[in-house]
């Protein structure tokens, strides 16, 4: 899922090293450094999506605030952090063209 994120964002446009997959708990790279690493990189605004995460949480509303804040970066430097995706109309279509299309397959019209 996050390799199919990434290869969307770099086919509409971003370049390839402005896009970072990290990780909140638990593995490398973090948010925290891949935040600071963006920066470096001459960004000057940074978007942390929680992507995996279809529900807001403890760990998408604060532990990513708190991560992009212990980042530090610039005052030249704005980052957002987005809110869970939820329910939103794109994800639902999307689920729903691809359930339609599961049925269709194992039903031999695919």
């Amino acid at each position: 899922f996050l390799s199919r994120v990434r290869a969307l964002l770099v086919e509409r446009g971003i370049p390839d090293r402005n896009v970072r997959v990290a990780w909140a708990e638990w593995r490398d790279p973090d948010v925290t450094s891949s935040v600071r690493h963006l920066a470096a990189l001459g960004c000057r605004r940074v978007i942390v999506v929680p992507a995996v995460s279809p529900l807001d949480t403890l760990g998408t509303r604060l532990d990513l605030e708190i991560s992009v804040r212990q980042a530090r970066v610039s005052e030249g430097v704005t980052v957002v952090t987005l809110p869970a995706w939820k329910d939103d109309p794109a994800v639902i279509e999307e689920l729903r063209a691809q359930v339609q299309r599961a049925i269709a397959e194992a039903e031999g019209n695919g």
